[in-house]
């Protein structure tokens, strides 16, 4: 673990902690992410990752994911698994989560129902 990887989670849980005060009144998002056994928490803020491909790379980078190819789905409301494959998409995720936006991160070509 390289000594940026420490601070950029140390950021996180600050964020993280942030995000329990700001989340339904400021633009911090707290966000929960599994792929495979691994679970990563980190807060993003919605006036500085607009668009889906931003998050996607944002994932990407937290999940160390370089050359595999995945899929983002999330948690709605109702406890339906929804794809986060569009802006449309990204922004009804982040506009309707009450709470922690739940994620799974899958590779493609290993998706179940």
């Amino acid at each position: 673990m390289k000594e940026s990887d420490g601070l950029f989670l140390i950021e996180s849980r600050i964020m993280a902690k942030y995000a329990k005060h700001t989340n339904g009144v400021g633009s911090l998002i707290e966000v929960k992410s599994k792929f495979d056994a691994e679970f990563r928490r980190f807060s993003v803020d919605i006036n500085g990752v607009t668009t889906s491909d931003e998050f996607y790379e944002l994932v990407n980078k937290l999940h160390k994911l370089k050359d595999i190819p995945f899929l983002i789905t999330y948690t709605d409301t109702y406890g339906d698994q929804l794809p986060i494959n569009n802006d449309d998409n990204f922004m009804k995720a982040l506009t309707t989560v009450k709470g922690v936006l739940r994620l799974q991160i899958q590779r493609k070509g290993n998706i179940s129902s």
